[in-house]
């Protein structure tokens, strides 16, 4: 039989460990500026101010094209900053008004 106290206790330590995994993630929205497939580097401008450009440098084929507006979760290490998850907005709107909902 388990201890309720030591359930607990593994119950806490494993919700700690698995919030602090999302401590370090970003989010950027903003228009694509460039793409560079042979770099494999996605650029977008940060649409609040002071409208920086973050270079992503693990973009393969993400599926935006220059112009279209993304949300990017991302995270930044010694490396550069690396896609987690890409919203293209631009073609979610082109479906929406197709009526692909």
């Amino acid at each position: 039989m388990k201890s309720p106290l030591l359930v607990m206790l593994v119950g806490l330590l494993a919700s700690l460990w698995l919030g602090g995994c999302y401590d370090d993630v970003k989010v950027v929205q903003g228009t694509v500026t460039a793409v560079d497939t042979a770099a494999g580097t996605l650029t977008v401008r940060d649409e609040r101010p002071p409208n920086a450009e973050v270079v992503f440098g693990n973009a393969g084929k993400e599926g935006a094209a220059n112009g279209d507006l993304v949300r990017l979760a991302y995270r930044q290490s010694e490396q550069g900053a690396r896609i987690m998850r890409l919203m293209n907005l631009s073609r979610d709107k082109e479906l929406a008004k197709k009526g692909h909902n």
